[in-house]
């Protein structure tokens, strides 16, 4: 297949669950050669083996980390172990402190490779070494399970022999493996990941045993990185003094083979995989498609190392697990490609959501300048973070995050479905942007897998068990959350588990508590979850339904809330009505009803302010202004002083700005209660004291002022009515003028 329609596979998920994580440890298993670099480290292998000129020569296999450098070496050295001529010897660097540590280590190494049971051959290798080991310390140097010490006791070794130039001490090692036949082949691996001490230190070593015949050296490191850390110590001090230096010890230079882009792809999708089979989590075809589509143009172009492909993979097979169904997959494996693929970009997405998701919540700082700041905020960023994927990087972000790519293009952020970025758990959401970022459900928030298991239920389960699971559900802290879930999902269920739902949520209204300073509360929040439940059940069994539903909610205001949700709402055309206008009618004299039956028990006017107007709205559309106006007259002779609350919510305030009264409320307030009756009450609990100047005061002052002036102007119509049918003065009627 052309490599351009190649397609990644995203596997269904299966019940056998395997290890999710892909190992970042070097290969020696041909087998497991997915990138193609056997066949190169076996032409590298063979050249050596099959040399004839004794000269030793110095391999360089250039690579970035993380790009494949010690498998490539380990397949080389599995290679020459099977030439009997040659002898592979894999050397650590990282494991010693100091240059002579080093030295003595690498010496004793290629002694304890050729023959660790020759004396003779450890006698010359340790007369070869006796100057290094009179100068070092007690370090302790294992070379093939033989512990040399680096005192006295390797002195010791070479005590019998005579000391003699270091060039003869050459010249015994190369005619010990010139008698032998033996090659030695050195590998020397992550010299570029030593400090650059450390790194002088190597090639000071290299610099002094390159000339030994039948000795060859196979060195990986990032060629950029070494010649920047040894420049420092030789020419001008600067990396081109490195790149020089390494051209006088090296003899053969070598890039490590690029990764086949394909299978770096296969290879994240393997992990991927992996990681939906532990999760349990199977991806629905759209769902497939939107990620191979997102893998394809944003991150197989970005891959470049195997290493990155497999941080990748288990970066996802880790976090996928913790999330599953939580959030949403396909943005969550996207996600975390921007971790590796741009961490600059993920680590502003982390410190910064709120300019991604455009919810700046009660941040109310450069509000006027705020879509400006955030796209100059973007545009500085992807230019150091991204630099020439500026364009690939904005489009991955406008998919991430659609508000944006409006403000990538006009300045401001765009519209977006909110409700359906809830429904859908999309990283373009605040609330699950800090789910993706956590790993965790955060505080205040509800588990959706909860909701979910509560909510498919509710089919099989008695009304009473619904009820239970649901109060464990509706905790103070989530009841906001846990409520608008609801209503999001509710679309989905069937119609008898709506109306479960609808009944189980009326009865537990009790349950629902208020949050302070909250702009919309969760009592109504919970109206509007049974307006789209009882919207559910069909349109023959929708009243029945509803008027059930009002009489079983608990407390009586919550049924009134519940019937404001099921009246005609704004914008509603006639063709979306949940009621006719004359069912309508019918449910409020249903509330009304409920709303009697407990002011029969308790007053009224013990309600908060918000909730007293509200009852007796509905109370008088229900039933008249009869049974109200004998309920409030009683209360009030009960207790005077519940006047004070009682008027509150008859202010101007809403419609003129000013707390006070005016004709509109007081016109509203006579179809609850006589007037004389509530100017007795003003009377008795001093409302109408003229020294008194509160808002209640002000209020029922101004109430009794219009009271006043209406009956003035009542008294004046009356006497104009009587002289109107008064005889005329000054004669008897009938007679002539």
């Amino acid at each position: 297949m052309p490599r351009k329609n190649r397609v990644p596979h995203i596997a269904p998920t299966s019940s056998d669950v395997t290890e999710p994580f892909a190992s970042d440890s070097p290969l020696s298993d041909p087998q497991l050669d997915r990138f193609r670099r056997l066949p190169f480290a076996e032409r590298i292998a063979n050249t050596l083996a099959q040399r004839r000129d004794p000269d030793s020569t110095v391999i360089l296999i250039n690579g970035r980390w993380g790009e494949g450098k010690t498998t490539l070496l380990r397949y080389a050295y599995g290679t020459l172990q099977k030439f009997d001529n040659v002898v592979p010897v894999w050397f650590n660097p990282w494991r010693f402190s100091d240059e002579t540590s080093l030295l003595l280590s690498f010496f004793a190494t290629i002694a304890g490779a050729l023959d660790k049971s020759s004396k003779t051959k450890k006698e010359k290798v340790g007369d070869l070494i006796r100057d290094y080991g009179a100068v070092v310390g007690e370090v302790a140097v294992e070379a093939y399970g033989v512990k040399l010490s680096a005192g006295k006791a390797v002195s010791k070794l070479g005590e019998q022999l005579s000391s003699v130039s270091l060039e003869e001490k050459r010249e015994h090692i190369a005619a010990m493996l010139g008698k032998s036949g033996k090659r030695i082949v050195a590998f020397l691996d992550d010299i570029d990941r030593l400090s650059r001490v450390e790194a002088q230190a190597v090639f000071k070593l290299l610099k002094l045993t390159a000339n030994f015949e039948h000795v060859s050296y196979v060195l990986a490191f990032d060629r950029d990185v070494v010649a920047a850390a040894i420049g420092q110590q030789f020419g001008q001090g600067d990396r081109q003094a490195g790149y020089d230096y390494l051209e006088k010890i090296v003899q053969v230079n070598l890039d490590l083979p690029v990764a086949d882009r394909d299978a770096l792809a296969q290879l994240c999708i393997d992990g991927v995989n992996a990681a939906l089979r532990t999760a349990s989590i199977s991806l629905t075809p759209e769902q497939s498609q939107e990620f191979q589509l997102a893998f394809l143009q944003y991150i197989v172009p970005a891959l470049n190392t195997p290493r990155l492909a497999k941080l990748y993979a288990n970066s996802v097979a880790f976090v996928l697990p913790l999330l599953a169904r939580e959030v949403n997959p396909v943005d969550l494996l996207i996600l975390e490609a921007i971790r590796f693929l741009y961490p600059l970009l993920h680590q502003d997405i982390r410190t910064t959501p709120q300019v991604y998701t455009g919810e700046f919540g009660w941040d109310l700082s450069n509000l006027l300048d705020r879509d400006a700041g955030s796209k100059e905020h973007l545009a500085r960023l992807l230019e150091k973070a991204v630099g020439p994927d500026t364009k690939r990087a904005q489009s991955l972000l406008g998919d991430l995050f659609p508000q944006l790519r409006q403000l990538f293009r006009s300045g401001r952020y765009g519209d977006r479905n909110h409700e359906r970025v809830q429904r859908e758990q999309r990283v373009s959401s605040l609330d699950y942007l800090w789910r993706y970022l956590t790993c965790s459900i955060p505080t205040g928030h509800i588990s959706d897998e909860d909701v979910n298991r509560f909510l498919q239920a509710i089919a099989t389960l008695s009304e009473d068990e619904i009820g239970a699971r649901y109060r464990k559900l509706i905790r103070p802290d989530e009841q906001t959350k846990l409520l608008s879930k609801l209503r999001r999902r509710s679309e989905d269920l069937p119609s008898e588990s709506a109306k479960k739902l609808a009944m189980v949520v009326a009865k537990h209204g009790s349950d629902i508590q208020e949050t302070p300073d909250a702009i919309v509360q969760p009592i109504a929040l919970a109206g509007f979850l049974i307006r789209e439940l009882i919207s559910r059940v069909e349109q023959t069994h929708r009243y029945d339904v509803a008027a059930d539903v009002l009489r079983a909610a608990e407390p009586v205001f919550f049924a009134v809330v519940c019937l404001d949700w099921l009246r005609p709402q704004r914008a509603e055309i006639s063709d979306d009505l949940l009621f006719s206008p004359a069912d309508v009618d019918k449910l409020t004299s249903t509330v009304a009803d409920k709303i009697a039956v407990h002011a029969a028990r308790n007053s009224i006017l013990s309600q908060s302010s918000e909730e007293t107007a509200r009852l007796l709205t509905v109370w008088q559309q229900g039933q008249g202004s009869l049974r109200v106006k004998d309920h409030i007259k009683g209360a009030l002779a009960a207790e005077p002083t519940a006047a004070n609350q009682f008027i509150r919510p008859f202010s101007s305030f809403p419609r003129t700005g000013t707390s006070g009264m005016d004709q509109v409320g007081y016109h509203f307030l006579l179809k609850f209660v006589d007037p004389d009756v509530l100017m007795a009450a003003f009377e008795t609990s001093g409302l109408l004291d003229p020294v008194r100047t509160d808002d209640t005061a002000r209020i029922a002052q101004q109430f009794a002022a219009i009271h006043r002036s209406e009956q003035a102007a009542q008294a004046g119509a009356q006497n104009v009515a009587l002289e109107s049918i008064d005889p005329p003065s000054g004669g008897a009627a009938g007679d002539a003028p």
